[in-house]
């Protein structure tokens, strides 16, 4: 057995399955399409993480969701992360009664048996063209502290996996 193929066995051995793979899509789906969608207060959704980087391994820990608050400073006054927090909580907790549903500083998680969900809200922003995000700062959650886009890592991990697409096997 070569190397290679030592590796390439390794790397399937750790990679979810395809069953997995398919759970994790159908619910993340049903979440950001059918469910957060629904609240009001949010205006989009977006993964992030490993698992948008394609470098998500067994045992399943969790996929990240960013929830983008539908922000209007003049009509919802300055919010709080907490507060969010709690908003989010609370309403993720109606519709998911028999999930266990817990605030993790900075974001909600979702445990659905087959994988957890971590989302974070934040707010967008952006200045003089330049996009940014607020999150709960995780040391108060009384102030959001500003992020750059969390896809930087990502973008530059696919540049450079385009290159011979072996990077993100690599890595995982």
């Amino acid at each position: 057995m070569t190397i290679q193929s030592k590796f390439d066995q390794f790397r399937q051995a750790i990679e979810p399955t395809e069953n997995q793979r398919e759970q994790i899509v159908g619910s993340h789906t049903h979440l950001r399409q059918t469910i957060l969608q629904k609240l009001t207060y949010v205006k989009n959704t977006f993964l992030t993480g490993s698992y948008k980087r394609r470098t998500l391994i067994r045992p399943l820990n969790d996929v990240d969701i960013f929830v983008i608050l539908n922000y209007n400073p003049g009509a919802y006054g300055n919010p709080t992360p907490q507060s969010v927090l709690n908003r989010l909580k609370q309403d993720l907790t109606a519709i998911y009664p028999n999930t266990t549903i817990m605030q993790d500083k900075p974001c909600i998680t979702l445990d659905f048996n087959h994988c957890k969900f971590e989302l974070t809200p934040a707010i967008e922003g952006n200045t003089w063209g330049n996009s940014y995000y607020e999150i709960p700062n995780p040391t108060n959650l009384i102030t959001w502290q500003r992020i750059d886009s969390p896809d930087v890592l990502g973008e530059q991990l696919t540049r450079a996996n385009n290159q011979n697409s072996l990077l993100i096997p690599l890595i995982k």
